[in-house]
């Protein structure tokens, strides 16, 4: 299961690149896009493997401010990475295949089972 995960995950990843380049993104936004959805993959494979860690409590600390960024952040609600490709409603079928097989994979019963149906792992994509 994991490991067509991390396929579907690699095949996202390559299309949104190539189709984000000829769409006209700025290159270093494509790298934050790639950074957050291998982000997002690996947390969620850590937390099949392992399950959930406990929390930990820290102790209060005091804020920095924020870095002035150049650019702003990327959204974070859900379908923010549609909302990002300006022309993904008409992209080729090739972008929304490996969508839907992602789709189709974690509502297989057999991952289900691997979440446990607690919805943690589901936090983990978000």
């Amino acid at each position: 299961m994991l490991g067509r995960f991390d396929l579907v995950i690699a095949i996202l990843i390559h299309i949104i690149m190539d189709q984000g380049r000829a769409s006209g993104i700025a290159f270093p936004r494509l790298i934050q896009v790639w950074q957050r959805i291998t982000r997002l993959a690996a947390r969620f494979t850590r937390a099949a493997l392992n399950g959930p860690r406990p929390r930990r409590i820290r102790a209060p600390q005091i804020r920095k401010p924020a870095p002035i960024r150049s650019e702003p952040p990327l959204p974070t609600s859900q379908g923010w990475l549609r909302r990002l490709l300006p022309d993904s409603e008409t992209m080729p079928s090739a972008l929304i295949y490996p969508a839907q097989q992602l789709s189709d994979l974690l509502a297989d019963p057999a991952m289900a089972e691997l979440c446990g149906g607690s919805g943690f792992l589901d936090s983990c994509l978000s």
